[in-house]
């Protein structure tokens, strides 16, 4: 198993966040968020739990979490915890040499719109200029505004769309810096 700690924030460098929920915490002691890095051999618990987070907030239990995080090259996953109960993640892996694609991610409602999806995102994105990737793509469901909020944020462009079972896909792309 290759899995790391993140080293404690700096300018450039995205890790550890101490966020306060008001509405679960009093003012006076907020809560730390851990974020890490696994990097290929998931294991197959921190699958499970990425899983299960999944299909809470996707209220569907169809998508190939297992297959993806073991099978796809290049393969990491972003964690963000607290009190260790997994909160959010954004995993992805390679689909060139240099481009790299930003396949899922996810934050309990509890947690959102407090920066957890972001950080993630920067902390992946960070990491994948570390890397070499010049590109990073995703793609949203179409009526997913705060997917595409949280996209032109992070510098994403739309590229195109494509039709799914699902839905109409919104494609996204990066250029990484």
């Amino acid at each position: 198993m290759r899995s790391i700690v993140l080293p404690a924030p700096s300018e450039n460098h995205l890790a550890r966040a101490s966020l306060c929920d008001l509405s679960h915490t009093p003012a006076d002691h907020p809560m730390s968020i851990d974020y890490a890095l696994h990097h290929r051999d998931i294991p197959p618990e921190l699958i499970a739990e990425v899983a299960s987070l999944s299909e809470h907030v996707f209220e569907t239990s169809t998508i190939d979490h297992a297959w993806r995080l073991t099978h796809m090259p290049d393969v990491s996953l972003f964690c963000a915890r607290q009190a260790g109960e997994l909160i959010g993640f954004k995993a992805g892996y390679a689909i060139a040499e240099r481009k790299y694609y930003s396949w899922l991610g996810a934050v309990h409602p509890q947690w959102r719109r407090q920066g957890v999806a972001s950080r993630l995102a920067d902390m992946q994105h960070q990491w994948l200029v570390e890397r070499g990737f010049a590109v990073v793509e995703t793609s949203s469901r179409h009526e997913n505004s705060a997917m595409a909020r949280i996209n032109l944020h992070s510098g994403f462009v739309t590229v195109g769309t494509k039709l799914e079972p699902h839905g109409l896909q919104v494609l996204w792309a990066k250029t990484l810096a």
